[in-house]
């Protein structure tokens, strides 16, 4: 009777286990990361005339359907220090496919094997060994080694009105993309603790190249497994994006999930987007209209301790 009533109050005193209380920080520990990610958007692109004539209606019955596929094989160092993080990444390998009508056949690079490459997809590769040095402390983030990264960036364009151009356009796009991807492990975390069923707002940078768009949404904590936390929900986005000299009104809406390990920071994570962008014609295409973009974007990222 007395093991039987023992054992009674330890059940009463034990929490549930969807009751248990977490707290998620976004490097739990130091450490070494192997950080592979893939980002797949499939894009078609249509034009809507203001006007419908012959030559409009020919132009608006025409679409063109690309596909992109970028891998990225990384390496994140984390090292606690002064009450934050210093953190270096570079990325060791990218791999590059593309499908266009512009192409007959796909084209593909590898930086691990880049003779012969095309030049637009070798241009993907720039970061390629070039390290990234990040101090975050709370909520700041600061570049450390900003000005010798962009300059290796840049490489051997002459000093200048060209050499600044392209400097600012490195920075805008493939730099700031990247700090944006180390922030967003700890943009989707929540403040403080969470158990099963718990839910937070997140509001995270679009990390597209030429974008400058938000992601807002409503995390909930689905599953905890021992040191393994389950979240996610749903997405939207808006803002303007900027291709090829246009810029166009993007939106979107998509979810996210993540399974992070609270302990070691190991995580996996995919997100799926289903974007609309609209930008007007130019005055060279010699009709009035908008340029209609659908994008299906897939990104998924795995980071793995060593």
């Amino acid at each position: 009777m007395t093991k039987r009533l023992a054992l009674f109050i330890l059940l009463l005193l034990a929490a549930p286990a969807s009751a248990q209380q977490v707290v998620l920080t976004p490097y739990p520990t130091d450490g070494t990361y192997d950080v592979q990610t893939s980002i797949l958007m499939d894009m078609t692109i249509t034009i809507e005339p203001e006007e419908l004539t012959a030559e409009t209606m020919e132009a608006a019955a025409q679409e063109q359907k690309v596909s992109n596929e970028m891998k990225r094989y990384s390496t994140l160092n984390v090292v606690s220090q002064d009450g934050g993080h210093m953190i270096r990444f570079v990325d060791d390998r990218i791999v590059v496919n593309v499908a266009s009508p512009m192409s007959p056949t796909p084209m593909t690079f590898d930086s691990d094997s880049p003779e012969g490459a095309n030049p637009q997809l070798a241009a993907a590769a720039v970061t390629v060994g070039v390290p990234m040095e990040v101090m975050v402390k709370g909520d700041e983030t600061t570049f450390i080694n900003r000005d010798e990264s962009l300059d290796t960036l840049v490489g051997n364009v002459p000093d200048g009105e060209t050499r600044e151009l392209q400097r600012s356009l490195i920075e805008s796009t493939t730099a700031n993309a990247q700090l944006l991807l180390l922030n967003n492990v700890g943009g989707l975390l929540p403040a403080g603790s969470v158990s099963v069923g718990d839910t937070w707002e997140v509001v995270v940078p679009s990390t597209m190249s030429g974008a400058d768009a938000d992601m807002v949404g409503t995390m909930t904590v689905t599953a905890i497994d021992g040191d393994l936390v389950t979240f996610g929900g749903p997405l939207t986005m808006s803002g303007d994006m900027t291709m090829n000299g246009l810029t166009a009104r993007i939106s979107g809406d998509g979810t996210t999930q993540m399974t992070f390990d609270r302990m070691t920071g190991t995580s996996t994570s995919t997100t799926e987007m289903n974007l609309r962008a609209t930008a007007a014609m130019p005055a060279e295409a010699g009709m009035d209209g908008d340029i209609m973009i659908q994008m299906g974007m897939t990104t998924s990222e795995t980071r793995t301790l060593r």
